[in-house]
């Protein structure tokens, strides 16, 4: 922080640097904090629909509109109509059905409740997961808009960080 304090310091010389820098240390994005006071802030170009690799990641979201951009977390704001899905099993290679056809009981999450709520024939999980699949189901989005945000090289590049 020694370059940005004795900026500070050429461009605030009857201000005490240890003040500005306290201000600056105490923003959530320091650099975007020491650009504003330098007069160097740009705020980026921001295009209006996300890139096709975030549309992607986000199944489960359609018709993408942007709100805003937070400078201080790089995060863009954006408002989303929500797609439900069903994940359900099915027979492998069975056609896919309609969102609205989808039977509950084939919804559970663990292949012995399948067999237990459908009152399948079959004794163990392994002989259930010879013959059936999981797979996931997407409706009609909803047409209550939600609101979220998401960092900016995902929308505009869909660079996603490593997850831990």
């Amino acid at each position: 922080m020694k370059i940005e304090s004795k900026l500070l310091a050429l461009m605030y010389p009857t201000v005490d640097t240890v003040l500005l820098m306290d201000i600056i240390t105490a923003t959530p994005n320091p650099v975007v904090a020491t650009e504003i006071l330098c007069g160097l802030y740009v705020r980026p170009a921001i295009q209006e629909l996300p890139c096709e690799k975030f549309k992607t990641y986000r199944k489960q979201q359609a018709d993408f509109r942007f709100v805003g951009y937070n400078k201080w977390d790089n995060q863009v704001i954006y408002c989303y109509k929500e797609i439900p899905s069903k994940t359900f099993w099915c027979l492998k290679n069975e056609p896919i059905v309609e969102y609205k056809d989808i039977n509950p009981i084939y919804c559970e999450y663990s292949p012995k409740d399948v067999i237990s709520n459908a009152k399948l024939t079959m004794r163990t999980e392994e002989e259930f997961r010879l013959h059936y699949e999981r797979k996931t189901v997407y409706g009609e989005p909803v047409n209550k808009e939600s609101s979220s945000s998401a960092p900016l090289s995902e929308w505009q590049d869909g660079e996603y960080a490593m997850q831990a």
